[in-house]
């Protein structure tokens, strides 16, 4: 498993062609970080960037590095995404 610690990610060119960065997520938090609502622990996807809950079925999104671990902000998952 990759870590990816106080670095950002390429995930792309604006229009001008100048590569367009994020902060990356360090994998590591998974090993304390749960669920708010189920207390089950979170599984990274990062082509979404976000951290998934199965038992809630919710996508907590990250910003910057941050996970964002409150109810409101996280979506419900689809049955596709129910698949991750």
């Amino acid at each position: 498993m990759r870590h990816a610690v106080g670095s950002s990610m390429v995930i792309g060119k604006d229009r001008n062609g100048s590569r367009v960065t994020r902060a990356a997520f360090d994998t590591r938090a998974l090993d304390v970080l749960i669920c708010p609502l189920t207390r089950a622990s979170l599984i990274y996807v990062p082509e979404s960037d976000e951290l998934v809950s199965r038992q809630g079925a919710l996508a907590y999104p990250i910003r910057a590095g941050v996970a964002i671990l409150v109810p409101s902000e996280a979506r419900r998952l689809d049955g596709d995404d129910k698949k991750i």
